[in-house]
């Protein structure tokens, strides 16, 4: 093959990826490849290097499909798929929770942190994990969420519980504090525009168990007019 015609032939190949450049002038016919025609060639050369595609149109060979995948799973995997040197040390199982799973869970966002001020971080830990809130209606007919925290007493009769390994104690009043009050936004599957498929997972026993939030409530904190006596919850 001479010269000229291995630059011809060159010059003709089709490089998916790279558009030559086409200009704005009497000539511009001559020049490029049209874009349809580009798309063409690489689905078809996609499509071509793909000799081993399977794309399980019937019902048969989904059900079969699903049926690989779940002895596939019974095959351990000890190294990372795109890291290398980095290998498992343990399997744990996530399941549904099977337990919990026919109570209704939501996810309470606060506008700012929710722990009392003028107590160590400790003690306001204990205080926030252990605390409540309770919808509630003030003097003029007004709605809102009351958020109760525990008092200093109250965490150490629940210590005390722990410590000897009940839950509560019969007849014991394990009193809460009003700390602050909020208003509230609510969304859930109904609410337009409302993410969908949102879980939390707890390791419980040996396995992890999930379960899903079916609703989010955000708190924004309003100021307590007209009634600033301190109210109590008492739990019992």
């Amino acid at each position: 093959m001479c010269s000229s015609e291995l630059m011809s032939a060159q010059h003709s190949k089709v490089v998916p990826w790279m558009r030559k450049t086409q200009y704005i002038s009497s000539e511009f016919n001559r020049f490029g490849v049209a874009a349809d025609r580009q798309e063409i060639k690489v689905g078809y050369n996609l499509t071509k290097n793909k000799e081993n595609l399977n794309l399980f149109r019937d019902r048969q060979s989904q059900i079969n499909l699903i049926k690989k995948s779940f002895e596939d799973c019974k095959t351990p995997i000890r190294k990372h798929f795109s890291k290398k040197g980095v290998t498992a040390i343990e399997e744990v199982p996530i399941l549904p929770d099977f337990e919990l799973w026919k109570y209704p869970f939501a996810l309470v966002q606060f506008d700012t942190d929710p722990a009392p001020a003028g107590y160590s971080q400790e003690l306001c830990d204990s205080m926030v994990t252990q605390s409540h809130i309770k919808g509630m209606q003030d003097d003029d007919g007004e709605q809102f969420v009351a958020y109760f925290i525990p008092t200093v007493e109250t965490l150490q009769k629940k210590l005390t519980d722990r410590e000897e390994g009940r839950n509560y104690t019969e007849g014991t009043v394990y009193e809460h504090i009003l700390n602050r009050e909020y208003t509230w936004t609510v969304k859930n599957k109904n609410t337009k525009g409302f993410e969908r498929d949102n879980y939390f997972v707890y390791y419980k026993d040996g396995i992890f168990h999930y379960n899903e939030l079916e609703t989010k409530v955000r708190l924004a904190r309003r100021r307590r007019a007209g009634h600033d006596k301190v109210r109590y919850s008492a739990l019992s």
